[in-house]
């Protein structure tokens, strides 16, 4: 074993550290093992296996099992889709990355769904439980608590929504046009902008159907140019009513 002096280790810590700070998640796997997964300085032994929740009832969550259903044949191969799919790979660098007493720690696969669970959860107006045994990182679902504390404000603003002051008159008596206004930046032209365009462009029986779905996200993308915002507004109208 290579012994690494107090100079050689204090040069890591001044040089090759900072080199590798941009670095969202670290993995490594083989056919056989599959992919485990960590982040800079995390020990070997706790480097971690993505399992997929099946009953899950997010849409996004929803659509990547299904899809690794079809390679589950190849344990790498449903694992790396798992994580690096561009959509939650972007959700987990923004919400699920954190540094706790400097140290940089990212989500376990139960802290994942479990968050996004309460989320569905608390968009119902309903109530539960998150279940965890000990070692299974209740500390830290604790602090993805900020990401729930700003979905519940938006929760507030909309109660009573057609006499809110919070949203223009020209989005207030539509729950799609609020949804709109609330997730791209209060904007009430982008909002009325991105309902018309998809009253345009959807056709009966869209939801489930992948070339209709693809047809309304044509039509978002011309307005946001931008593949994660339009996924992230195409999940708005999955679940809206009116459309």
């Amino acid at each position: 074993m290579v012994q690494i002096g107090e100079s050689e280790r204090a040069l890591q810590n001044r040089v090759i550290y900072p080199f590798f700070s941009t670095v969202q998640i670290a993995a490594a796997g083989n056919d056989s093992e599959g992919l485990r997964y960590g982040v800079i300085n995390t020990p070997e032994k706790f480097y971690l296996e993505w399992k997929n929740y099946p009953k899950t009832s997010e849409t996004k969550a929803k659509e990547i099992n299904n899809i690794c259903t079809q390679i589950e044949n190849n344990k790498l191969e449903w694992q790396i889709y798992s994580i690096y799919e561009k959509i939650r790979f972007l959700d987990i660098v923004h919400n699920f990355i954190i540094f706790d007493k400097g140290i940089k720690k990212i989500c376990r696969h139960n802290q994942y769904f479990g968050i996004l669970e309460a989320l569905q959860k608390i968009s119902r107006r309903e109530g539960g439980i998150i279940w965890h045994t000990q070692g299974s990182g209740k500390s830290l679902t604790i602090a993805y608590k900020n990401m729930l504390d700003q979905y519940l404000d938006l929760l507030k603003k909309a109660e009573n929504p057609e006499v809110n002051e919070y949203f223009p008159l020209s989005v207030r008596q539509s729950a799609a046009k609020r949804a709109f206004y609330t997730q791209f930046g209060e904007n009430d032209e982008l909002a009325n902008e991105l309902y018309d365009a998809v009253l345009n462009s959807k056709q009966d029986g869209f939801r489930g159907n992948i070339v209709k779905i693809r047809i309304i996200k044509k039509a978002l993308y011309r307005i946001l140019n931008n593949d994660s915002e339009v996924e992230k507004a195409y999940e708005l109208v999955n679940v809206q009513n009116e459309f």
